[in-house]
């Protein structure tokens, strides 16, 4: 998924409001799958308390929260997961094709940013393709 943000990084100048759209999403699953991994942490750091002090009541509704909440965090993060990713590669690639300038860029980093993505699309639909 990292990769994914650094790809779309690479055409940032040219994004229309579906791929804003798409970068808005991107940013919130990567949010919500940090905020994921720390609540379990923080259980492993709870339980590994509990197993040390005699008294469990209080970790036990903080490890009931925590469990609770990345209840739904994983609901929204794999809401958001099919929203980005549902997409057939061939469509995504399309989109990304559509991005470029209208006449041929003058600046040769953009262009060679551009021809890196497309590159990258082919190779992930290849990769896809051959699964």
């Amino acid at each position: 998924m990292k990769n994914h943000w650094y790809d779309l990084q690479l055409v940032e100048g040219y994004w229309n409001d579906a791929m804003r759209e798409r970068v808005r999403t991107l940013s919130e699953l990567q949010a919500r799958l940090g905020d994921y991994h720390d609540l379990t942490l923080f259980q492993i750091r709870l339980k590994s308390m509990r197993a040390k002090a005699e008294k469990s009541g209080d970790t036990s509704i903080l490890l009931a929260r925590a469990a609770h909440s990345q209840k739904k965090l994983r609901a929204r993060c794999l809401l958001l997961g099919h929203r980005l990713f549902d997409e057939a590669p061939e469509h995504f690639a399309q989109d990304v094709s559509e991005l470029g300038p209208r006449r041929k860029p003058t600046d040769e980093r953009v262009r060679s940013s551009f021809l890196q993505l497309q590159r990258i699309s082919r190779a992930r639909r290849a990769r896809i393709g051959a699964r």
